[in-house]
């Protein structure tokens, strides 16, 4: 499995691993524009947080691959810089986009992510975990094809597991720090 957060870097990769059985993950924020490439050449989308991207996941998905795996991402945080549906909203957006899924069957909904704070605050951190993990089990209960609660990053992974999360974002501590991105930098 590899998670990438920018599109060009990752198909990259992705043409000189071609030989190789990786299942990509994409979990960058998610424009318009870029659909297309992401329908194409992912097995899964982490970071889907509208019904105009689903739509236009489902629509340019080839014909001959299997359903687009999808997570809907949950801003557990309340952070303004974060994307993601408002926790406190979360349930009644879920049900929306939930009820579109139906008329969009290249797209297999797996359950959701979130980014949580940023943060020393330990507690903070586990709220928001734990809040992710009452919202992953009513969806759990709802629809049979949510197995997925991908929360934890390598700074947190541990409390994230704690608390219930079963897909972690660990690439900083296997791979270091990235370098930071300039203006023009595709991502």
């Amino acid at each position: 499995m590899s998670g990438e957060n920018y599109l060009q870097e990752a198909l990259n990769k992705k043409l000189h691993l071609e030989n190789f059985a990786i299942q990509w993950h994409f979990l960058g924020p998610i424009q318009s524009n870029k659909c297309k490439l992401i329908a194409e050449n992912f097995d899964w989308v982490h970071s889907v947080d509208r019904l105009k991207v689903m739509k236009l996941l489902n629509d340019l998905r080839p014909s001959g691959a299997t359903p687009l795996n999808i997570c809907i991402q949950i801003n557990s945080s309340g952070e303004d810089t974060k994307s993601g549906i408002a926790i406190d909203d979360a349930q009644s957006h879920l049900i929306d986009l939930i009820s579109a899924l139906k008329e969009l069957p290249k797209l297999k909904l797996r359950g959701i992510m979130s980014i949580p704070s940023n943060t020393e605050d330990r507690k903070k951190v586990i709220d928001e975990f734990k809040s992710m993990h009452v919202l992953y089990a009513k969806l759990k209960n709802q629809i049979d094809t949510v197995d997925t609660l991908s929360m934890g990053m390598s700074n947190d992974f541990k409390p994230a597991i704690e608390h219930g999360s079963n897909l972690v974002r660990i690439g900083t501590a296997i791979f270091g720090a990235r370098a930071i991105k300039t203006q023009g930098d595709d991502n």
